[in-house]
């Protein structure tokens, strides 16, 4: 299995398990940007820039042979199959974002909780129970987002593999070696 990323110089941005063709890795490249959408092994990003000498484009490489992609139609098609991902992700971040919030909440409040006696014991209790069915409800919204990302990934790795078949068919797909 090979995995899918969106990535820059200064973090990851999105990681979802993609399904590609054997032996077929591709990577999106963005002129200006460090930012990638890939699917395949992380050195084909350097790889590919090189290949494109650092334009906008598209790289791949299919049974051992590596092609460019620089039509604009098509780099831009490629781009938009991987796009409901880029939205996913950040959707999934948010959440995460909320999580994390709620979670330092609950870490404070268990902080209370050790000093607590009596009736501010039942209190703090019936708080963190609150906040225990927020977070279940991120959890599951995050479940949520997970299986529509699994899908969306599916569809768009498909799509890609039909976008390389027609580059090639068309010779819009260059040799890189």
């Amino acid at each position: 299995m090979k995995t899918l990323l969106l990535c820059s110089a200064f973090a990851l941005a999105l990681c979802a398990s993609g399904q590609s063709p054997k032996d077929e890795s591709f990577v999106l490249t963005r002129a200006g940007s460090s930012a990638v959408t890939m699917s395949g092994d992380s050195a084909d990003a350097g790889v590919a820039r090189a290949a494109l000498h650092g334009a906008q484009g598209l790289w791949f490489r299919r049974e051992g042979v590596a092609y460019t992609v620089t039509d604009p139609d098509l780099v831009a098609r490629a781009r938009a199959f991987y796009k409901p991902l880029e939205d996913l992700g950040r959707q999934q971040g948010d959440l995460g974002k909320r999580q994390g919030q709620l979670g330092a909440e609950m870490g404070k409040l268990g902080a209370k909780m050790g000093v607590a006696r009596g009736a501010d014991m039942d209190e703090l209790g019936k708080q963190m129970d609150e906040l225990g069915k927020k977070m279940d409800g991120l959890g599951a919204q995050m479940d949520a987002l997970g299986k529509r990302m699994d899908d969306a990934s599916a569809r768009a790795d498909a799509d890609m593999h039909r976008l390389l078949d027609e580059a090639l068919s068309k010779g819009l797909a260059k040799r890189a070696d």
